[in-house]
């Protein structure tokens, strides 16, 4: 097998036989033979191994990126790790040993300081988790290797309930803000109440479907999925803490006891909180060149 995984950069390397991946992947546990040392430094580099077991990669993963690293080629690996270089050239969010390690695989076996056959695997190994997977650790432990593009994701349920716990979420946290004692709801609390709604919708609607013009949806598309519950957290998530308007100038000006302004109607209020947030919006826009984009982009 260390022949085989040695001279991967091969046209006939998809011919690798089923019965020498089987055993790569037959056990997530590393066995103690030889034929299993490179399968042991995949999964110490998939946090597999038993001192990062929260941040582990299913065993699923690990046959999936041993098949990647069985098809891939060493041109397409060193473009792929120059390419991330380059794009995580600023990113200090990148893992520090890791952008190391990936400079000295780029400029070759000699550099890199192992044997010709560990180098071919370990830059396969690199490029296939940053092309195919993710370099992080904390991505890789709550993300598939592969997207199922059949999971519905803007489903009518999920915007009904999205919908439906922004005014919720927004509205306590709104109407308590200035009371005591002051009562909140963050969106962690909120997304433990939107999946069993998820749920309750999953088996309540039919499945079937409505047509609106010339779109059409399903009312139930199937089981609630991960996909929806993550769009109706982040719809909470950039909500729920109401408006800087409302939860403070509005309070100052209509109030007796301070400004007491009597032109603060509803339609004052309205166009007020949404100049505030288009504005901030439109800010967002006009600075991206300089707080947004990375400075090798900037021209």
């Amino acid at each position: 097998m260390d022949n085989e995984l040695g001279n991967m950069d091969e046209k006939d390397v998809k011919l690798v036989s089923s019965e020498v991946q089987e055993k790569m992947v037959k056990s997530v546990e590393v066995t103690s033979t030889d034929s299993d040392s490179f399968k042991e430094k995949l999964l110490d580099r998939l946090e597999q191994n038993q001192k990062s077991r929260s941040l582990s990669a299913s065993k699923e993963d690990v046959k999936k990126v041993l098949d990647k690293i069985a098809e891939i080629s060493l041109e397409e690996a060193m473009e792929i790790v120059e390419y991330a270089l380059h794009q995580h050239e600023y990113d200090n969010n990148f893992p520090f040993a890791l952008k190391r390690q990936l400079e000295r695989l780029s400029k070759g076996c000699e550099s890199y300081g192992t044997d010709q056959e560990t180098y071919e695997y370990d830059l396969k190994t690199e490029a296939c988790l940053i092309a195919y997977f993710s370099p992080y650790a904390e991505v890789r432990s709550v993300t598939d290797i592969e997207d199922d593009m059949d999971q519905p994701v803007e489903s009518f349920r999920a915007y009904v309930l999205g919908i439906i716990w922004v005014i919720i979420g927004t509205g306590v946290n709104t109407f308590f803000y200035p009371r005591f004692p002051g009562i909140s709801l963050t969106a962690a609390v909120v997304q433990i109440f939107i999946y069993p709604c998820g749920k309750f919708m999953e088996y309540v609607l039919p499945r079937k479907e409505v047509g609106i013009g010339k779109w059409r949806f399903s009312l139930n598309p199937g089981p609630w999925s991960f996909k929806e519950q993550v769009l109706t957290t982040m719809m909470v998530s950039v909500t729920i803490s109401g408006t800087y308007f409302t939860q403070y100038n509005l309070l100052v000006q209509k109030l007796p006891k301070y400004y007491g302004n009597t032109y603060v109607t509803v339609g004052y209020q309205f166009l007020m909180c949404f100049s505030s947030q288009f504005f901030g919006l439109g800010m967002a826009g006009v600075m991206r060149r300089f707080v947004v984009y990375p400075i090798t982009l900037r021209g």
